[in-house]
């Protein structure tokens, strides 16, 4: 049992280093690998596999559906089906990108299988808040650092380390830094769900150590500067606020007894310092016209071309448009359907558009389904925040197809199991 144990904990650390080892690539040439496959699916796919075994004589390999996730589970088969009907009518220029697909379909399947009732939700949490602290803190010596003295803190990457493409050196390049990861959006994507987590599983948003946490990576998310991220922040510590609203109009006895009866030290982290932030941010958009340039980013944000870039792509389309529209051009394949088109890719792409021109209308409707599924069924506050967070990046960001959207549909499918508080239990007296 003990050996049980230690497996079951290797398997949740590494589900939680997942995003940040998929940035690496095997250090030497290996056929078939090299190419597709990256260090973090190399890692945790071994692992994978033996639970599945493990489970598949007692459980049945389609008792998967009990995962609750059956509506993803066809938007995967929708988008294998896009893919294999792109295929033969030659849109893909050729195999790699449709086995790269393949891959991370299987993959996917497998690592959600194996991981129900074998990720410690508790442990693997606590190891995934730490991480995003420490990256965090390392972003926030960088900024200030750079701001200061004009330098910039070494990186752990090198062109040789990085999978899927060129390393851009983004700091370099903006003044905003990347943390650990190749990309300032790896870093917010990978942290967005720390704060979540911190503030909203339970009542640890009630305890010192954890808010401070809390505010270490909200400040260093906010110095991205990135308008999408802030929103997505306001969402989070909104309805962390809310719930103690909530609680207090609930039950005001209670609420107030458990209020004048905490330590000092508490009601200053979670009521004077929120007054403090708010006032300080507040000064500091006052200056220089700050706030007008954040509220015209906002409507930027809202007005932005991208929300209709692939769906204004397939119109243009012509006769394939009608395939297009309801089976998609396949994952992928875009770029080489748009050009036999005559038509240029869009730079930017939301999610939704993205999965309508790749996989059609049918797979747009599966898609867009499963997430408001899962927005319905999040019994818990930091569940129904991360179904929150991911139907934000889909309509304002592009995160389906990557890494980092497995790890978020991990965390909110294993958020809704009984080890997260759920609203309702909440809201009553202890």
């Amino acid at each position: 049992m003990k050996a049980v144990r230690t497996m079951r904990k290797v398997f949740t650390i590494l589900l939680v280093l997942f995003p940040f080892l998929c940035q690496f690539g095997l250090p030497v040439k290996v056929p078939v690998l090299t190419a597709h496959f990256s260090i973090g699916y190399l890692v945790l796919l071994p692992f994978a596999l033996v639970w599945c075994l493990l489970k598949i004589p007692t459980e049945g390999i389609f008792r998967i559906k009990t995962y609750r996730f059956s509506g993803y589970f066809l938007f995967l088969l929708a988008v294998a089906f896009s893919a294999v009907l792109a295929r033969g009518k030659s849109y893909y220029s050729g195999s790699g990108a449709l086995l790269d697909l393949g891959i991370m379909l299987l993959f996917w399947l497998i690592v959600l299988y194996a991981s129900r009732d074998v990720f410690n939700v508790r442990f693997g949490m606590a190891v995934y808040s730490t991480l995003a602290v420490i990256f965090a803190a390392y972003f926030i010596v960088q900024f200030l650092v750079f701001r200061i003295k004009g330098i910039y803190l070494p990186t752990i990457f090198r062109e040789n380390y990085v999978f899927g493409g060129e390393y851009v050196d983004a700091f370099r390049a903006t003044g905003t830094p990347t943390s650990l990861f190749t990309t300032t959006s790896g870093f917010t994507f990978f942290c967005l769900p720390a704060v979540a987590f911190l503030l909203l599983w339970d009542r640890i948003g009630f305890n010192g150590r954890e808010f401070i946490s809390a505010v270490v990576v909200s400040a260093a998310l906010a110095l991205t500067g990135d308008i999408k991220t802030i929103v997505a922040l306001a969402i989070v510590w909104g309805l962390f606020v809310f719930s103690i609203l909530a609680y207090f109009v609930v039950h005001p006895y209670d609420g107030m007894y458990r209020f004048t009866h905490q330590r000092p030290s508490r009601i200053v982290l979670q009521i004077v310092f929120p007054l403090l932030a708010v006032g300080t941010a507040a000064a500091l958009l006052a200056r220089k016209g700050r706030f007008s340039r954040l509220f015209a980013a906002f409507k930027g944000m809202l007005r932005d071309h991208a929300l209709i870039s692939g769906f204004e792509a397939a119109g243009q389309a012509g006769d394939h448009g009608t395939v297009v529209r309801y089976l998609g051009c396949g994952v992928g394949n875009a770029k080489a359907f748009l050009a036999s088109c005559g038509i240029e890719l869009p730079a930017h792409m939301n999610a939704i558009g993205y999965v309508f021109l790749s996989v059609g209308f049918i797979g747009l409707i599966l898609f867009i389904g499963s997430l408001f599924a899962l927005l319905s069924t999040r019994r818990g506050k930091f569940g129904f925040a991360m179904a929150a967070l991911l139907l934000f990046a889909a309509v304002f960001g592009n995160i389906v197809f990557l890494d980092i959207s497995f790890f978020w549909l991990m965390l909110a499918f294993t958020a809704n199991d009984n080890t997260e508080m759920s609203f309702r239990k909440f809201l009553r007296v202890r």
